[in-house]
Parts: C-alpha cells; sequence; structure tokens
C-alpha cells in the first residue's frame, strides 16, 4: 500500500531514461579528468614543441614578428633579373601573391608571377603594410652546424665532473652529519 509520500516521491522522479546512472556519471568523471590531464600535458609540454619549431628556423626569421610559427622563409621572385618580394596583395575582394616591381607611397605596381605576360598591376595603398608570402623552409642544417660548433667530448666531460661532485659531496656531507 503507497504511502502519499511515496506517490509524491514517484510524481517527482525523472522519467528514467533522462536518470544518470552511475554508468554515465563514471564516463562523465573519467571524460573531464582525463581532458584537465591532457589540457595539463598540452601545457607543459608546449615549450618543448616550441623549441623543435625553433631549432628549424633561421636567425632572421627567430626575430621577426610577423613572420608563421612554422619554420618559413618570406617568398621572392626574379623580374628582370632582380629579386623581388612576394607580397599579399588584396585586389577585387580576393588577396593574391603578387611581387612588387615598384614600391610607391600611396601606389605600387605588382606582377603576378604565375601570370607575367598579363603584365604590370597598379596597385592603391601603402605596401609597407602588406604581409609577406611565405614558403615552408625547414633548415635541418642547423642540427648539423650545432653538432660541428659544438665540442661535445668537452660539454659531456664537464657535465659528468659536476655529476660525480656533487654526488661524493652528498656522501661526505650525509656520513659527516650521520655519524660525525
Amino acid at each position: 500500500m503507497a504511502t502519499v509520500l511515496d506517490r509524491i516521491k514517484s510524481a517527482t522522479a525523472e522519467p528514467p531514461e533522462t536518470q544518470s546512472t552511475p554508468q554515465m556519471r563514471r564516463f562523465l568523471t573519467t571524460s573531464i579528468v582525463t581532458l584537465f590531464a591532457s589540457l595539463l600535458l598540452i601545457g607543459y609540454l608546449s615549450p618543448l614543441g616550441y623549441m623543435a619549431v625553433t631549432s628549424l628556423k633561421d636567425l632572421p626569421m627567430i626575430s621577426d614578428t610577423s613572420a608563421p610559427i612554422i619554420p618559413s622563409v618570406p617568398e621572392t621572385f626574379v623580374y628582370e633579373d632582380e629579386e623581388v618580394p612576394v607580397l599579399q596583395v588584396p585586389i577585387d575582394g580576393e588577396v593574391r601573391g603578387l611581387a612588387l616591381i615598384q614600391p610607391g607611397r600611396q601606389s605600387s605596381v605588382f606582377v603576378d608571377p604565375d601570370d607575367i605576360d598579363a603584365g604590370p598591376i597598379e596597385w592603391e595603398g601603402v605596401w609597407r603594410q602588406l604581409e609577406s608570402n611565405y614558403t615552408s623552409a625547414p633548415r635541418w642544417e642547423n642540427y648539423s652546424t650545432a653538432w660541428s660548433t659544438l665540442d661535445l667530448t668537452r660539454i659531456l666531460f664537464n657535465t659528468f665532473a659536476i655529476a660525480a661532485i656533487g654526488v661524493v659531496g652528498t656522501l661526505a656531507s650525509s656520513i659527516a652529519v650521520a655519524y660525525g
């Protein structure tokens, strides 16, 4: 025989399909903990990723604040035996990579590196505010340069010497404190 209290509980209870089961709670808890641990791991390992990416850049790109994070070099184009920069120029509602052949204060002349026969393109605006077109160019030779520049045998000797002196000093002071 159901009491009034039981009837009220059953009327206010959630339908069975929306009730959270222990398995669902465990899944959500595990998911949240895993997400938090993954974000923490990414935060701790991101300097290593930055170090790896930076080790493949050349020196001017490291100091260039407008350069992309991926190792790249500004794209250039040879026009009439002269190397000119390729810039991202907004023309007719789209951004195109055009080579700057005649810079000006308010108006500059560009040429399309893909279609030289189209002729020069005059663009109204300040060319110094345009971004460079970058081409991916990792410098793997940075590793061989560092390897040949460093005196690895001396570095390893110094490391082992400092470690050995530290261990001997720790043992000597521990023995002196414990038995002295």
